[in-house]
């Protein structure tokens, strides 16, 4: 008797030290508990307890909130019980309303790609429905329509203001001020030959041409030449941009009139301090949108530009910006 004990003793032991699986216990990989009898297992052999155990491990609807025990839908790791609920996610068209399964967007903005075909505003980028072309072709959106600067009187009252601004940053005397124009992109084009309009938007130049005038004195012809400087601005822009520009193309007047070494150096320089100072006026007027598209642009000249200053002075730093223009005279 003792012999058979001792033998069904030795070959328990040896079927749990060679085959350990068959007497493992089973455990929920939900709550943790020991299986005893039946049990649920998924596709990936993984086991549960119960059903509600089961159920808790199943995909969530990310439009509902209810548990999807069929098919369903799947978007990466987003779920959906079905299309009802996945176009309640879908975003919303700008312009036509239309939810969109393709969406494309544009300055932050969402458009379907019908509506993103249509004529784009020159000012905000935006494609829109309602709106006019202009004399010069620009097109603008009724939006930008009603918030833009058409007369020159009004736009004159903002040049003066900018002035008033530029010249509390920098310290220098503007008076006289360059006369201010409101030309088309047409214009603008001829006076800018080097314009890109796919790296950069040009709203405005600065201008400076040579005139010269023949008089008599005692009956002898003499000439006299002087140089005429001018601040040209597109017409349409907002006031905020028509600000912005002006603090821009009156520091080209600056470079121009007290330091001609930085006026022959190269353009990016000049164009650089330019955008430096239209930054610091929109930041203390917190017009954040100029702000923000002078810091965007990230082409040769305007851009490269722009760093160079931020990078060597940091923002908004004239006094280190005015000593080292101290070297340009």
């Amino acid at each position: 008797m003792k012999k058979r004990l001792s033998f069904y003793l030795l070959l328990f032991a040896c079927l749990l030290l060679f085959f350990p699986s068959l007497y493992a216990a089973d455990f929920c990989s939900v709550c943790g508990k020991e299986i005893h009898g039946n049990f649920l297992q998924n596709a990936d052999s993984v086991i549960f307890c119960s059903k509600p155990c089961y159920e808790k491990t199943l995909p969530i609807c990310s439009a509902c909130g209810k548990t999807i025990r069929g098919k369903g839908l799947r978007q990466g790791d987003v779920y959906f019980c079905n299309n009802k609920c996945f176009e309640k996610t879908l975003p919303k068209c700008e312009l036509c309303g239309k939810k969109v399964t393709t969406a494309l967007t544009i300055e932050n903005h969402i458009f379907c790609e019908t509506c993103a075909s249509f004529n784009r505003c020159f000012q905000c980028q935006l494609p829109f429905s309602n709106g006019r072309t202009l004399n010069d072709g620009r097109n603008i959106c009724s939006v930008c329509a009603k918030e833009g600067v058409f007369l020159a009187d009004r736009a004159e009252r903002l040049y003066k203001l900018a002035a008033n601004a530029v010249e509390n940053i920098t310290g220098f005397d503007l008076d006289p001020l360059p006369d201010l124009e409101l030309i088309g992109i047409d214009k603008m084009k001829e006076l800018a030959p080097l314009y890109d309009e796919r790296i950069y938007s040009l709203r405005g130049t600065y201008h400076t041409e040579t005139i010269k005038t023949t008089y008599s004195i005692l009956g002898v012809q003499r000439e006299k030449l002087h140089r005429k400087n001018r601040v040209l601005l597109l017409y349409g822009l907002t006031s905020r941009r028509i600000y912005v520009t002006s603090a821009h193309e009156l520091t080209h007047h600056i470079i121009e009139t007290r330091f001609p070494r930085l006026a022959d150096d190269e353009l990016w320089k000049q164009e650089g301090l330019c955008q430096y100072v239209a930054h610091i006026v929109a930041l203390r007027k917190k017009f954040s949108e100029c702000g923000d598209e002078i810091e965007r642009y990230d082409d040769e000249l305007y851009g490269k530009g722009f760093a160079w200053y931020i990078d060597k002075f940091g923002a908004d730093n004239w006094h280190a910006v005015s000593q080292w223009l101290e070297t340009m005279k």
